[in-house]
């Protein structure tokens, strides 16, 4: 069996939109807090109730997250003017995402520069 990789593009640009900085970003940003959960997982055993369902629950979360995006995509659609409903939605996740992402460094006692805490809340709230 052969997976036509253009097949595959045009039902991602059809679900999502353009394949663009936003949409990768988030993908970007999406995988690194999972991979962050896992090194909690690992990490803090003893102190946090980490277990199989609770990453389930969070894979299931960030593919919701990405069931959002295709309907503020649909949303864009429909309305057919420039609100970009879709880049709104997924620059808040991105700002979530990355929140999420810090509080795990914090989990993991890593210091972190403020810069990075700053932006990612301004993203957030941005886009409410």
């Amino acid at each position: 069996m052969t997976i036509n990789i253009d097949y595959l593009s045009k039902i991602f640009i059809l679900l999502f939109g353009a394949l663009d900085k936003f949409i990768i970003a988030l993908v970007v940003i999406m995988v690194i807090d999972f991979i962050t959960i896992l090194f909690i997982t690992y990490y803090s055993k003893d102190t946090l109730k980490f277990d199989d369902d609770n990453i389930k629950k969070r894979l299931i979360k960030k593919l919701y997250i990405l069931l959002l995006i295709i309907l503020a995509h649909e949303l864009d659609i429909i309305i057919g003017e420039d609100m970009n409903i879709r880049n709104v939605t997924i620059c808040f996740f991105i700002g979530s995402e990355g929140l999420n992402i810090l509080e795990n460094a914090v989990t993991m006692n890593i210091a972190l520069p403020n810069i990075l805490k700053k932006i990612l809340e301004r993203i957030q709230n941005k886009n409410k």
